[in-house]
């Protein structure tokens, strides 16, 4: 029995790929995520993780009405990890996750260029949220000491964000399938082994 705190990085992409009529555009981006663990066993693990992710970064041609749309979803998982293989130092694991989802859309541009008017910039950010958050992954766990873990894995996380205009800023995602990989560690704490020795004294 264990409790654990867990941090990583990863790169993702959007499965659906970006937004039409920009010269310039990604897919995805940098994910971070911190969570806390508790395992009842060897072989489960339950979680509570927060997550940032880029969902991708949207360019026009710099000329007359210019417009950069970057867009991030902010995540909070229930999940679980079940191991079907474990050693003492390693072991597979397959993770379900459910949770929500909140978008943020950050636009910076130029408006009002012409022939006689000169360009001005304008920016502006907006959130919208929560909404429906499911996901699913594959990764190994590999002990590093007894108490720390080296931990690595791929996974997809389907976001039901909305694609309407988002207080006038800029128009919403809509629907990511964010497919990320991922290498992070965890700090395990031996639950078990202090309650036996309180029990002891």
């Amino acid at each position: 029995m264990t409790f654990g705190l867990s941090m990583d990085l990863g790169a993702g992409a959007r499965l659906e790929g970006t937004s039409e009529g920009y010269q310039d555009a990604a897919p995805g981006g940098v994910a971070v995520a911190l969570g806390a663990w508790f395992a009842p066993s060897r072989v489960l693990e339950l979680g509570l993780v927060g997550q940032r992710a880029q969902l991708g970064l949207e360019r026009s041609a710099p000329v007359g009405r210019s417009v950069t749309v970057e867009r991030y979803a902010y995540s909070a998982w229930l999940a679980a990890r079940a191991f079907p293989l474990r050693s003492d130092t390693l072991g597979l694991f397959v993770q379900l996750g459910l949770g929500g989802s909140w978008q943020s859309v950050d636009v910076t541009g130029t408006r009002g260029a012409g022939f006689v008017t000169s360009a001005v910039g304008y920016a502006c950010s907006t959130s919208d949220g929560p909404a429906l958050a499911l996901g699913a992954g594959l990764g190994l766990d590999a002990a590093i000491r007894r108490e720390v873990a080296l931990v690595a894995g791929v996974d997809v996380g389907a976001h039901q964000l909305s694609g309407d205009e988002l207080g006038g800023c800029g128009p919403g995602a809509g629907t990511a399938t964010l497919l990320t990989g991922r290498v992070g560690f965890v700090w395990r704490f031996d639950l078990a082994g202090s309650a036996e020795g309180a029990a002891g004294r």
